[in-house]
């Protein structure tokens, strides 16, 4: 049995960068720079994850329109 993983289920399982509230007081630099590690890493996880799946990283199927919309989803429910 072979198991498939959508760009979407690669977009949500791999994808946490953290929780962005935009009236809290900015992240210190040493944090930001913590945040931007981790960041980097997932999207490399993503796009590791992707290629090994055969999913196409851009096209109407592909991880950065998942990822997309999962960050619009996202950010229309924190408002």
């Amino acid at each position: 049995m072979t198991e498939t993983t959508t760009s979407s289920e690669l977009a949500v399982g791999s994808a946490r960068l953290g929780h962005v509230n935009p009236s809290s007081s900015p992240p210190s630099a040493e944090e930001s720079a913590e945040l931007e590690v981790a960041q980097r890493e997932a999207i490399a996880r993503m796009v590791r994850q992707a290629k090994d799946a055969g999913v196409a990283l851009t096209g109407p199927g592909g991880l950065l329109k998942a990822l997309t919309a999962q960050i619009v989803e996202a950010a229309s429910t924190k408002s």
